[in-house]
């Protein structure tokens, strides 16, 4: 179970407290981090209650013969992952963007990018937007991220990114914080935010 995105997913979330207190203290945005050791005040019980079948909980044992902090559930068909966390997903992206305009960074909203032409250091894009040159380039299109690698020079090949439909609610109970922490399951999750709402 060990390997190179394990690491580094162990390594992002050992980050995130003085990356959430510093997009705070550069934009004012209070990104609503519940984790283990962060300092701003929250009802909520940072951690995840995971319930799964056997596979799953057998990969969650493997990640804790790993170094991860995996402890049992409640049951048989549970572990509690104590150093997992959230974020207010909304509020971080605003935040993130807020923090990149004040650093410079141009946004070009709606704009479709026709072509990506590279060689060596040097990028050129063809876009809605008009023209750019650049040093480096981040292809993270999402679920279209597959449509612009064939506009690639030189190819990249065709990426097998597509789409997965879901499905989300948010609810508020009718008990007021009554879930403090989240519960996963491969079928579905109930993440409890800040405000009340179960999502």
């Amino acid at each position: 179970m060990a390997g190179a995105m394990f690491d580094l997913c162990r390594q992002s979330r050992a980050l995130y407290r003085a990356f959430a207190d510093e997009l705070f203290d550069a934009t004012g945005v209070d990104v609503e981090l519940s984790l283990q050791g962060h300092a701003r005040g929250d009802w909520r019980t940072p951690g995840i209650l995971f319930m799964g079948g056997e596979s799953s909980l057998r990969a969650l044992d493997a990640q804790r013969d790993c170094g991860a902090h995996v402890e049992a559930g409640q049951t048989p068909q549970s572990r509690w992952l104590p150093d997992e966390g959230q974020v207010e997903p909304r509020l971080l992206l605003e935040a993130l963007k807020l923090a990149a305009k004040s650093a410079g960074v141009a946004f070009y909203a709606g704009c479709s990018v026709h072509s990506l032409h590279g060689a060596r250091e040097v990028f050129y894009i063809a876009s809605d937007a008009g023209s750019f040159h650049c040093e480096k380039v981040l292809l993270a299109a999402g679920a279209w991220s597959g449509d612009l690698s064939t506009h690639v020079e030189p190819p990249l090949g065709a990426l097998p990114v597509r789409p997965v439909a879901g499905q989300m609610l948010a609810l508020r109970p009718r008990e007021e914080r009554a879930q403090k922490h989240i519960v996963y399951s491969a079928d579905a999750y109930l993440i409890p935010r800040r405000d009340g709402r179960i999502v």
